[in-house]
């Protein structure tokens, strides 16, 4: 069930490395079981970012049946974001992370 979708333009680090980092950090959080879990990255062929000076972005989107405490969502973003951190050179690529909830009764799986 949870999803972790990686938007991010081309060639911005080792996205086979990064995706396999970011999906055992999360399945290692509480309340995650990893053989619900999927990650995938989309990669974004045209994108315009901030004033044209940075040229690469990643957009890091964590899909969640609602119900976690907000404190949890906080951990789980900042970890994957710390991650992406690592994985990328962050003076040449803006790094977002959201959680974003699933809502139980029309999410089928």
């Amino acid at each position: 069930m949870p999803h972790i979708i990686v938007e991010h333009t081309k060639e911005i680090c080792d996205v086979p490395a990064l995706l396999n980092a970011l999906h055992h950090s999360l399945a290692g959080q509480e309340t995650v079981q990893i053989n619900a879990l999927k990650t995938r990255s989309v990669v974004l062929d045209h994108a315009v970012i901030g004033d044209g000076s940075t040229k690469s972005m990643m957009h890091i989107t964590v899909k969640l049946l609602a119900g976690r405490p907000d404190d949890l969502l906080k951990k789980m973003t900042g970890d994957l974001f710390d991650i992406a951190r690592h994985h990328c050179d962050i003076s040449k690529t803006r790094i977002t992370v959201e959680a974003m909830p699933l809502h139980n009764d029309i999410y089928k799986n």
